[in-house]
């Protein structure tokens, strides 16, 4: 009953609600600039936690406790500076600027890049402007066409030869996963000549909404 009593309880109670709006932009903001990043600039707690509570209860004196909250020392502002350093090292990385510049040269000895298409995806023949495979699964679909996964795996087979991902196991899991975050809807099943059961799938409206939003928009 004390625990519950304490002045503290209402403070803990108004981080909850924080809490779930913090959570999100965190899946939102990984989904956006990708794991790697998100994960390293979550990684900046181990400064800026204690700085902002060095900030509200030393500086501002929230509490009246500002005595046992010195100001940071050197080395927590050093270890701030390096990891800021790594941060942008990880968003920018140097070697893929590196790659560009080489890509960009060759494209200026070459002339133009030949382009091969397969079914309804075009892809570069250079491997290093390929689309990750999921990427290219969705837009084998983007024509408005079904396609099922052994169709796909035979559109895809030139140029994604080397993925270990490009099985019919682990296509078919992926446009299962897509149809269930609705991206795709079921058209429709048949037998293949082996008696293997195919399931077609289409494209919904939402899942050109969001091939426009983070596919497309990413080649612009």
């Amino acid at each position: 009953m004390a625990s519950i009593s304490n002045p503290s309880v209402l403070i803990f109670a108004i981080l909850g609600f924080f809490a779930m709006p913090a959570y999100s932009f965190w899946y939102k903001g990984n989904s956006m600039c990708d794991t790697a990043l998100g994960m390293a600039c979550n990684g900046t707690y181990a400064f800026r936690e204690p700085f902002f509570i060095w900030l509200l209860l030393g500086a501002f004196n929230v509490g009246g406790m500002s005595a046992d909250y010195p100001p940071l020392g050197v080395a927590q502002w050093i270890g701030a500076l390096v990891m800021i350093l790594g941060i942008f090292i990880i968003s920018v990385n140097p070697l893929s600027l590196f790659r560009k510049n080489k890509l960009e040269s060759v494209k200026e000895e070459a002339g133009a890049i030949p382009r091969r298409r397969r079914g309804n995806v075009e892809t570069m023949v250079l491997k290093d402007e390929q689309r990750p495979l999921y990427y290219a699964i969705m837009m084998c679909f983007v024509g408005g066409e079904a396609n099922c996964a052994s169709g796909l795996i035979h559109s895809l087979k030139d140029c994604y030869s080397h993925h270990k991902q490009l099985t019919a196991s682990n296509v078919s899991e992926a446009l299962a996963t897509a149809k269930e975050g609705g991206l795709l809807d079921e058209a429709g099943s048949d037998v293949d000549k082996n008696g293997k059961l195919r399931i077609w799938y289409r494209m919904s409206s939402f899942g050109r909404q969001m091939v426009d939003r983070y596919i497309l928009c990413s080649d612009q």
